[in-house]
C-alpha cells in the first residue's frame, strides 16, 4: 500500500516497546511487531497499521480515532478500557485477546477473527460486523447500539447482550441464546437460520410467527429442564404478545423460585436484568408502577431470606446483588415520585372531556371512584362516538389523582382547561399563588423494609387501584395506554 505524504517517516518497531501516554498522529506502521509493548494511555489518531503484530500487548486506556488497522494481529492482547472511533478493521484477528471495559463508537469489523476471545462489558456503537464467526470465544454482557451484522453466528458463549435498533442479516442464530439477550427482534430472527440446540430449522416464509413461537416453546422446556427459571422470563421479553411489565414482575418472582429451591443465581445474570430494569424503564418498555412493584417484591425476598432459619448458600450468594437490584430500583422510583406536580386545588365540581382511540375496558370513573372514596362519586355525563368521547362530572380534586395514575402506568397526557379562571380581588382570595414549588410533600410513609420515600396520597391510592384491577399486567393497560387515552380537557366549571 503507497503511502500519503501526509504520514509522518515509519519509526522503528521492536518488541517490548513502551508506548505509554504517547500521542501518535499521522503514522504509517507496516510489516513489524511490537509483541508484548505497552500501550498503556497512549492516543493514536488519524493512523494505518497494516500486517502489525501486537501479540500479548499490554493497551489499557489507550484511544484510537480515524484509524485503519488491515491484516494486523492482537493475538493473546490484553485489551482493557480502551475506545475507539471511526476505525476501520479488516482481517483482524483477536485470537485469545482479552478485551473488557471497551468502547466502539463508528466502526467496522470486516473478516475479522475472533476465536478464542474472552471479552466483556464493552460497548459497541454504530458500528457494523462483517462476518463475526467467533469459535470456542466467550462474549458477555456488552451492548450493541444501532449496530448491524452480516454473515454472523451467533452460538455457544455469548451471554447478557442488549442489542438496541440492531440489524441482523444473512446470519445464524442459536435460539438457546434468546433467553440471555435483550432486543432480538422477530424481523432480525427471520432475517436468519434459527437452530435449535445445534440442530438448524426450517420454516415456511409466510408461516414464520407460528415457527417462532413453536421455538419459543422447545427453548422453554429446556431451560425448564435445566432449572434456568430466570431465562424463561427473559424468552418471554422477546414475545411481543406479552406485557413486558407482567413478564419483568414475573422474573423477579422467578428470582424468588431459584433461591427458594437453593439454585445459584449468577452475578452476570442479576447484573444484566439489572441493566434491563434500567433501560427499559427509561426508554418507557416498563411503567413506574413496575419499577415500584418490583421493589416490594424484592424487599419482601431479601427480609424473607435474611430471616429464615435454615441456612441457604444461593442467598447467602446473591444477597449483596439482589441488594443493588433493589436499591436501583429504589431510586428509580423516587426519582419517579420527585417529577410529580401534584398541586392544591381550590375543591369544586368540574366537567371532564376525555378522548380515546377505544373505549377503555374499565370506566375512568370506577376507577377515580375506587381511588377517591371519601369524596364525591364522579358521574359519566354522556359519551359520543368518533373515537370513544366521555364527559365526566366530578370535583377538581380528582385532577391530581388522574395525572398520578397515568403518570404511574407511564402515559403523559397533559390536562387542559378551556375554561378562563375569573379574576379575584385580593380581598375575595385570602390565599394567593405561592411563587414557590407548587410540589406538597406529606410524611414518609413505609414502602418496604428499611425503605422509605416522600410520597402523596395520590401516589398510594393510585398504586392500591392498579395493582387491584390488574391493569399493569395488561399488555394494553384495560385501555390506559399513551396511544389510546388522547386529550384530557377541562370543559367546564361550578
Amino acid at each position: 500500500m503507497n503511502k500519503p505524504s501526509k504520514y509522518n517517516a515509519e519509526r522503528n518497531l521492536m518488541v517490548h516497546s513502551n508506548f505509554s501516554f504517547d500521542y501518535i498522529s499521522w503514522e504509517h506502521w507496516s510489516s513489524a511487531t511490537v509483541a508484548n509493548s505497552l500501550f498503556n494511555g497512549s492516543i493514536f489518531e488519524n493512523c494505518i497499521f497494516e500486517n502489525i503484530a501486537f501479540n500479548n500487548a499490554d493497551l489499557e486506556g489507550t484511544r484510537f480515532s480515524n484509524c485503519k488497522f488491515i491484516e494486523c494481529s492482537f493475538q493473546n492482547a490484553d485489551i482493557r478500557s480502551i475506545w475507539i472511533a471511526k476505525s476501520d478493521f479488516s482481517f483482524v484477528t483477536f485470537e485469545g485477546a482479552m478485551l473488557s471495559d471497551s468502547a466502539f463508537v463508528e466502526c467496522h469489523f470486516n473478516s475479522c477473527g475472533f476465536d478464542n476471545l474472552t471479552q466483556t462489558k464493552c460497548s459497541f456503537d454504530s458500528c457494523i460486523f462483517d462476518s463475526f464467526q467467533p469459535q470456542n470465544s466467550s462474549i458477555t454482557s456488552s451492548c450493541y447500539k444501532n449496530t448491524s451484522f452480516n454473515n454472523a453466528v451467533f452460538k455457544n458463549v455469548f451471554y447478557y447482550h442488549r442489542f438496541e435498533n440492531c440489524h441482523i442479516t444473512n446470519s445464524t442464530f442459536e435460539a438457546y441464546l434468546l433467553g440471555f439477550v435483550y432486543g432480538i427482534s422477530l424481523e432480525d430472527l427471520e432475517n436468519c437460520r434459527i437452530t435449535v440446540m445445534g440442530e438448524t430449522e426450517y420454516y415456511i416464509s409466510d408461516c414464520f410467527s407460528e415457527f417462532i413461537q413453536a421455538v419459543f416453546s422447545r427453548i422453554e422446556q429446556v431451560y425448564n429442564d435445566r432449572k434456568l427459571f430466570l431465562n424463561i422470563g427473559i424468552l418471554e421479553l422477546g414475545d411481543n404478545t406479552k406485557s413486558k411489565d407482567e413478564v419483568m414482575l414475573k422474573c423477579i418472582e422467578l428470582m424468588h423460585l431459584l433461591l427458594k429451591k437453593n439454585l445459584m443465581l449468577k452475578n452476570e445474570e442479576i447484573s444484566f436484568f439489572g441493566s434491563l430494569v434500567t433501560y427499559m424503564y427509561e426508554v418507557k418498555e416498563i411503567a413506574p408502577i413496575t419499577i415500584f412493584l418490583m421493589e416490594r417484591k424484592l424487599s419482601q425476598i431479601i427480609e424473607e431470606s435474611s430471616c429464615t432459619a435454615i441456612s441457604n448458600t444461593a442467598w447467602e450468594k446473591a444477597k449483596s446483588d439482589l441488594n443493588t437490584l433493589r436499591n436501583a430500583a429504589y431510586f428509580l422510583f423516587l426519582e419517579f415520585t420527585r417529577t410529580l406536580d401534584i398541586r392544591n386545588i381550590e375543591e369544586e365540581s368540574i366537567t371532564l372531556q376525555i378522548t380515546y382511540e377505544e373505549q377503555p375496558e374499565i370506566p375512568l370513573v370506577e376507577i377515580l371512584s375506587a381511588m377517591m372514596p371519601n369524596y364525591k362519586k364522579p358521574i359519566q355525563i354522556k359519551t359520543e362516538k368518533g373515537s370513544f368521547i366521555e364527559y365526566i362530572e366530578a370535583m377538581s380534586a380528582s385532577l391530581p389523582y388522574i395525572d398520578v395514575f397515568l403518570a404511574l402506568i407511564g402515559v403523559i397526557v397533559p390536562i387542559v382547561s378551556e375554561v378562563r379562571a375569573t379574576k379575584r380581588s385580593k380581598k375575595e382570595d385570602p390565599h394567593p399563588p405561592s411563587t414557590e414549588s407548587t410540589n406538597v410533600i406529606i410524611p414518609a410513609i413505609y414502602l418496604s423494609p428499611g425503605i422509605t420515600v416522600n410520597a402523596q396520597s395520590e401516589v398510594v391510592s393510585a398504586v392500591k387501584v392498579i395493582v387491584e384491577y390488574n391493569i399493569v399486567i395488561d399488555k394494553r393497560k384495560k385501555g390506559y395506554n399513551q396511544s389510546n387515552v388522547k386529550r384530557i380537557k377541562v370543559i367546564s366549571k361550578s
